[in-house]
């Protein structure tokens, strides 16, 4: 918004965006108040005449609101000496002594300066004092100001009698109501304004969060203010130093298990000269050593190939690797459901459901697959009765050759590439996964991929070529837990 309106802000820094929104704030309030006064100017003084507080004192109409308060003789307060010629007048015009009338200013203490000035040269009492006692007008004695008279009652209390400043109550509720509305109106003003001088901060914590879960996010928009583009350009040097140096192991990884394949093809002829005894335990040895190859190779395949995307019925999909695994014995059943149709790689896929259903087959004793599609995106739930893991390797078994089972044995574990490899080409698709322990046992295994063609992960930049060239594509990779 002010970036958009104002090119030479968006590379200026965060220190002078908000300072001049402060400036823009201060004056914007001081507007405010001065278009209050304006038009919502206070009231002048009111003007009361002396047959209004007489009036009020005999519980008649006085054309103004009057409070009346009675009180006893010792709660009223002296008569003040500049008062007492108005007193006297408005005794003699009452038709009592003046003893038994009292003037005030309300609010005022009797020894305070505000009774002493201005009371009687008419800036306060307007028509009053000027008049003689034998010309007194009641309604031409005019007070101006919020003053109390009070009047003796026969019972010795004392009635008095004060106006309630109507119009003043009136405007103060007014400039209230205009205050109230200026903030109502300031305040999603203020928070559009926030939330565009905190877009930036806001991507770029984003940022940070997606290259945790997708290391081959693109780089964060340097676009903003300095500090921010900044801060954001270093992040991309990070991103792109940390992706040259996974690629690089990966591709030694990839390229040491491609090359031992020669070597332990020699060793597999040079077994057919030696005794059937040694030959056979040496063939079991050389296959287990080629399936693990296999699976680092595909591992390897899952982080830096690429292949075409393609519209894949995933139901139909994880349906076929539920039908292999009951082929072989496995208790797999997949929920009825509608067909959920995803854009992906399709060996891909196939790779990442065959190791999650895979695992829960064999090491949870069953698996349990249902799949929900919302929000443009498709839910797979694998549930197992397993043990389940501890709570500290829920994550850790998505690392490359971790495994929750120590014995090395590919009998009971695996090599420990299979979750990886999953959770690799989930990332790969835009999608995510994760494990938690069942509430009354067993595993379950969460993957989430959208439903619409998910952005292409950013190409290796370990050189100038793929990793994918350097390996064999069999007809069909195996799949390991």
């Amino acid at each position: 918004m002010m970036g958009a309106r104002f090119p030479v802000l968006r590379r200026a820094p965060l220190a002078a965006r908000m300072s001049i929104l402060l400036i823009i704030v201060v004056a914007a309030v001081q507007l405010i108040n001065l278009a209050l006064v304006v038009l919502v100017p206070p009231p002048s003084e009111e003007t009361y005449s002396a047959a209004q507080f007489a009036a009020a004192l005999k519980g008649e109409d006085a054309g103004t609101d009057f409070s009346l308060r009675r009180f006893q003789d010792s709660e009223m307060r002296p008569q003040h000496p500049a008062l007492v010629p108005i007193r006297d007048q408005l005794a003699t015009y009452f038709g009592v002594p003046p003893e038994q009338v009292r003037v005030e200013v309300a609010g005022a203490a009797p020894d305070t300066p505000r009774q002493d000035k201005g009371l009687l040269d008419g800036s306060v009492i307007l028509k009053f004092a000027s008049l003689e006692a034998s010309s007194f007008d009641g309604q031409k004695a005019l007070f101006q100001g919020l003053f109390k008279v009070g009047l003796r009652q026969g019972d010795g209390s004392w009635l008095v009698a004060r106006p309630t400043g109507a119009l003043h109550a009136l405007w103060k509720q007014r400039a209230l109501l205009w205050l109230l509305s200026t903030i109502v109106v300031a305040i999603p003003c203020a928070y559009l304004v926030a939330h565009k001088l905190a877009e930036p901060i806001r991507r770029f914590g984003a940022a940070a969060e997606e290259l945790g879960r997708n290391p081959g996010a693109p780089p964060i928009d340097t676009s903003g203010p300095k500090e921010i583009a900044a801060a954001a350009s270093a992040f991309n040097d990070m991103q792109r130093r940390l992706n040259r140096y996974v690629d690089d192991r990966v591709m030694m990884m990839g390229a040491i298990a491609h090359d031992l394949r020669t070597p332990l093809m020699r060793l597999a002829f040079r077994l057919e000269e030696a005794p059937p005894t040694l030959a056979g335990k040496a063939r079991e040895d050389i296959d287990e050593m080629k399936a693990m190859l296999a699976a680092v190779l595909s591992y390897v395949r899952s982080v830096q190939s690429e292949r075409p995307r393609e519209r894949h019925d995933l139901r139909s999909l994880v349906l076929s690797i539920a039908d292999e695994l009951a082929d072989l014995g496995h208790d797999v059943s997949v929920e009825d459901g509608d067909d959920v149709v995803v854009t992906g790689d399709g060996l891909g896929l196939k790779s990442l459901f065959a190791n999650v259903i895979g695992n829960a087959a064999k090491y949870g004793g069953s698996a349990r697959v249902r799949l929900a599609a919302e929000d443009g995106h498709v839910t797979i739930i694998v549930d197992d009765d397993g043990p389940g893991l501890p709570s500290d390797e829920l994550e850790r078994v998505f690392e490359p050759f971790y495994r929750h089972e120590t014995s090395r044995n590919r009998a009971t574990g695996g090599v420990g590439l299979g979750l990886a490899t999953a959770r690799s080409v989930a990332i790969a698709h835009g999608g995510s996964i994760r494990l938690d322990n069942r509430a009354h046992g067993g595993l379950r295994a969460t993957v989430v991929l959208p439903l619409v063609p998910a952005a292409e992960p950013a190409p290796a930049e370990a050189c100038g070529c793929s990793i994918s060239s350097l390996l064999p594509r069999p007809g069909r990779e195996p799949h390991t837990a």
